[in-house]
């Protein structure tokens, strides 16, 4: 997934936890305010944005080669009404140094905190700086941005506050919590794609959702950011491919903002063992002139693309299909426009 639309310097450093370009200009937007104080600006990608929507930046980082970058990045696009510091952004003297400063000033604070690469499970309590000293150190401005990891759920973020989960192209990007007067609901669903759709309310418990054992003629699969935010409407009737996955499905075509993709159920197989279901589905697309077929449940990364190979062998120029992996079954499904 390309993040910018123009190269950032830094880029190949610190662009893997970059921002966005699309998601930064959402935020930015919702944020827009006279000055603000970014918190952990790495290159800049959030910073950039935040700066055509504000009328004054303060961008902090603790690492001075991300603030050269930042700088950098900023020049090259001709922003000018930025201020960088390099400083532990919860650090008491740089706190005091920046509210005598700007004090009547600063109206929101934004932070993305620096968390390990990988975690057996993403927790609260791995952020640095955490919440708790974040809204400690600036319990005096009208409000609070923090960008905290998407895996966590509503039920796992111990604070007051909204959650925000976005997601872009689809695939899941980004959880904000915010704080103050900033706070729209309790919970939110953004999703990103060519235009910006958002759905709020307060999370419900997945176990009282309405799950069923059968999958109807239609399936619809919701947007991560929907289901992450715990606001699918009670009215759905869902159907659990795996752990992870779950689809909506009707005897009936529906329409909502709350899906990413539509199919239409074409077949439901078995098979004794992976080569059996192989053939099998092999034959049913090619029984209905499927051109491509995506492969989706919980397969093996390593057997995906030998799997994949083999059911789309003999396809010709067609339509698209989609092939969920459930257990020692497979649904084969017509994409729909």
């Amino acid at each position: 997934m390309k993040k910018f639309s123009r190269r950032m310097v830094g880029e190949e450093v610190g662009g893997r936890f970059a921002t966005p370009e699309n998601v930064a200009e959402y935020r930015a937007r919702r944020l827009s305010c006279r000055v603000l104080l970014e918190i952990g600006c790495g290159i800049g990608g959030q910073t950039i944005a935040f700066a055509r929507h504000c009328k004054k930046v303060i961008a902090v980082d603790i690492d001075p080669k991300m603030v050269r970058f930042a700088k950098l990045n900023c020049k090259r696009r001709g922003i000018k009404n930025v201020e960088f510091f390099v400083a532990d952004g919860t650090d008491e003297e740089f706190v005091n140094r920046v509210m005598h400063r700007n004090r009547i000033g600063i109206e929101y604070v934004f932070c993305d905190p620096s968390r390990p690469p990988s975690e057996d499970e993403r927790s609260v309590s791995s952020m640095s700086p955490s919440p708790q000293e974040i809204l400690s150190a600036y319990h005096w401005v009208k409000g609070i941005a923090i960008e905290a990891p998407p895996q966590l759920t509503p039920e796992r973020i111990p604070f007051e506050c909204e959650k925000e989960y976005i997601s872009l192209d689809g695939q899941l990007n980004r959880l904000t919590l915010y704080f103050g007067e900033v706070v729209m609901c309790e919970s939110s669903g953004v999703m990103i794609n060519d235009e910006v759709k958002r759905v709020e309310g307060s999370p419900t418990d997945p176990d009282s959702w309405n799950y069923v054992d059968t999958l109807e003629k239609f399936a619809y699969e919701p947007d991560p950011a929907v289901v992450q935010s715990r606001l699918l409407p009670p009215k759905f009737s869902i159907y659990r491919i795996d752990r992870k996955r779950i689809l909506i499905t009707s005897p009936h075509p529906l329409e909502s903002p709350y899906f990413k993709n539509s199919y239409e159920v074409v077949d439901f197989v078995r098979g004794s063992e992976m080569n059996e279901l192989i053939r099998k589905v092999n034959e049913i697309l090619i029984k209905e002139g499927a051109g491509k077929a995506v492969l989706r449940g919980n397969v093996n990364q390593k057997d995906y693309w030998n799997i994949r190979n083999r059911i789309e062998h003999g396809l010709k120029n067609g339509e698209t299909f989609h092939v969920f992996i459930k257990g020692d079954s497979a649904i084969v499904m017509r994409v729909l426009d």
